[in-house]
């Protein structure tokens, strides 16, 4: 998304691993992964967005796709 008001907005959506780690970043692409710490890098927001059965969460990607725990995505992810 490129938006005025927000600048450029990259997000990717991912199913929450069921065991180990909610997210790791070889669940994405080359090319996705490119593509999100590119925008992350250079003054763009991207997001990875990570989906479980009973509950999503928002992880921020700054310089590069970082893999998300699950003691952090129980803690901070909201339910639906």
């Amino acid at each position: 998304m490129v938006h005025p008001a927000y600048g450029i907005c990259l997000l990717e959506a991912k199913k929450a691993q069921e065991k180990g780690a909610a997210f790791v970043p070889s669940q994405c692409t080359r090319a996705q992964r490119f593509f999100l710490e590119a925008v992350g890098r250079h003054g763009g927001q991207a997001f990875v967005l990570v989906l479980g059965p009973s509950m999503w969460a928002m992880h921020e990607v700054r310089d590069q796709v970082v893999p998300l725990t699950r003691m952090d995505f129980d803690s901070y992810g909201e339910p639906y």
